[in-house]
Order: C-alpha cells, then structure tokens, then sequence
C-alpha cells in the first residue's frame, strides 16, 4: 500500500518537473520569437531606400525643411518656446524674428549634411538604417546649435539640453514623416512610366574580360562584362564606370568614345547619347520623362539620357514588343 507521504512526494516532483519544462518551454518559444523579431527588424533596416538619392530629392528635403521650421517655430509656438527664450528680447515680433537665425543656420548645416549625404550614396545603394542615422545626426545638430544660441555656458545644463532635444526631435519627426511620404508618393507616381527591360534579345558574350585601351592602344583597364556599367565623355578622356567590391568605381582613361564605340559594340554596349555608351547588360530600366527617356543602370543612382536618334536602338534591344 503506497502511503500518503509518497503520493505527496511523487506530486510535488511531477509539479515541480512541469513547472521546469513550462519554464524551458516558454524559454524555446521566447528565443523563436526574439529570433524572428530580430530578423524582421534586420530585414526592415536593410531594406534599400532609393527616394532621395537624386539631387532634386536631397535640395527639396532641404529646403523644404528651412520652410517647414520657420512655419512650425514662428507660427505655432510649440512648447511654449517664445517664454523659454523670453530672455532674449522683450519685443514680440524681434523675439520671433530671432528664431530665424536658428533656423536659417541650421537648414545650412542641414543643408550641407544633406549635400555631403547625396555625394556619399550617389555611387552606393540606401538603406533604411541609413536614414535613421541621418535623422539621428539631424537631431543631434539641431539640439546642439539651439543650445548653443540661445543659452550661455553658465546656464547650460541638462534640462535646457533635454527641452532643446525634445523641441528638435518632434519637430524633425514630424517633417520626415511628411516630406518622405511627399517624396515617396511622388516618386511612385513616376515610376508608373518605368519601362521594364529584358535581356533575351542580346548575343551571348564570348570574351571573359573586356579590355580598355587608351588612344595609343595601351591597355589601362580590364574588366568583367557584368561588371562594365558604361562609359561617359569629358572632354580628351571616357570615364569607365563599373562595379568593384559591391561598389562603383571609375576609372579616367585619355580617349574618346568614338575610337571605342565600334570594339565596345561586341560587349553588348551602344552609344545611347553623345556622351555615353552603355552596357546594355546593366540596364535596369527605361523611364519616360515627359518626350524623353532616360536609363537607369543597376546599382547607379545616377540617370543616364537617351537621345532621340538612338530610342528606337534602345528599346528595340531591351524592350518587349
């Protein structure tokens, strides 16, 4: 006969082993769960962002944000700004007037952020992250230079530096937030008259590297057909675009396209413009702009033109009929 002892015994263990494998349990399902959240948000931060990599985009964002500040600052009062700076000048009007001076240097070091900004992801592809960084380093000098305007170093302390950070960060919040949408919105609506391109219409290239010879035929680069972009005029020179180490590098070769365009033709690259021969490898898409066209190149941020006389050669190459 099993005694009352024992069967207590036996139940505390059972409980206190189903209580370590519920622990355990919830464990494994807590790590799935950080694991996936952790993936979705990599995957959400290194998702590309290709609306403000031309440089109308970065000249809108700033220019647009010098407007925006001095509307939301001077119209508004958010936080009752006008009686945290109530020390500078008594008159109203000055007093609002004053902010201008905050605001118009800081679109300039905005504006030079975002310039420097344009020249860094011009070759290189965006990403979210990159943007939050950006929006990260908008705030930081912002909060500095209110500081640094309208408080002394005596009276500097963490609350004015915490209120400077709060005015900045929901002021520039809420900007991003309407500018990005405004550009993306807009940029959606163009891409309405991207045209997809295929590749099936082309020969099989024979040739493993394609070589580039300077105007007295000596050799100067040496490149992979997947890997040439295309080829830009300026003035005696070309300059030859073209992927190294998941970046755009270029190359200054003393020639001229004509002297190339007939060897390049058996690299499947074509003039498209004056200026430029394209590798048609590399094409991504063609966009209509207006009664123009314009190609875009994988990976560049930068739009290359298409003249007139070559769209028919173009779009016989690269698009479905």
């Amino acid at each position: 006969m099993v005694s009352p002892v024992s069967v207590k015994n036996n139940c505390d263990t059972i409980v206190f082993v189903s209580v370590i494998f519920s622990i355990f349990a919830c464990h494994l399902i807590s790590i799935s769960f950080m694991e996936q959240a952790y993936t979705k948000i990599k995957q959400s931060l290194t998702t590309p962002f290709v609306y403000l990599k031309t440089f109308k985009d970065r000249v809108f964002f700033a220019v647009g944000m010098f407007v925006y500040l001095n509307l939301f600052l001077i119209l508004f009062n958010p936080f009752n700004i006008y009686n945290w700076l109530g020390y500078l000048i008594n008159l109203s009007p000055l007093k609002r007037l004053s902010l201008i001076g905050f605001v118009l240097v800081c679109a300039i070091l905005i504006g030079v952020s975002q310039y420097l900004q344009y020249r860094y992801f011009k070759n290189r592809e965006m990403k979210v992250y990159h943007l939050l960084v950006g929006f990260g380093f908008d705030v930081l000098l912002g909060t500095l230079i209110l500081g640094s305007l309208y408080t002394t170093p005596s009276d500097f302390f963490i609350g004015e530096f915490l209120e400077s950070f709060r005015i900045i960060f929901l002021s520039l919040a809420l900007w991003y937030l309407i500018s990005l949408t405004v550009l993306t919105l807009y940029n959606v609506s163009k891409e309405k008259n991207v045209i997809p391109v295929i590749q099936e219409n082309m020969p099989v290239i024979q040739y493993e590297c394609i070589n580039i010879c300077d105007e007295n035929d000596q050799l100067r680069l040496s490149i992979k057909p997947k890997d040439l972009l295309y080829f830009e005029s300026s003035d005696n020179y070309i300059v030859v675009y073209y992927h190294k180490d998941n970046r755009i590098k270029k190359e200054l070769v003393r020639n001229s396209l004509k002297n190339i365009e007939q060897d390049m033709q058996k690299y499947n690259c074509i003039r498209c413009h004056r200026s430029y021969i394209i590798n048609l490898l590399n094409v991504s898409s063609i966009k209509k702009n207006g009664r123009s066209y314009e190609i875009n190149m994988e990976g560049n941020n930068v739009p290359i033109p298409i003249s007139r006389g070559y769209v028919e050669t173009v779009k016989e190459l690269l698009v479905r009929k």
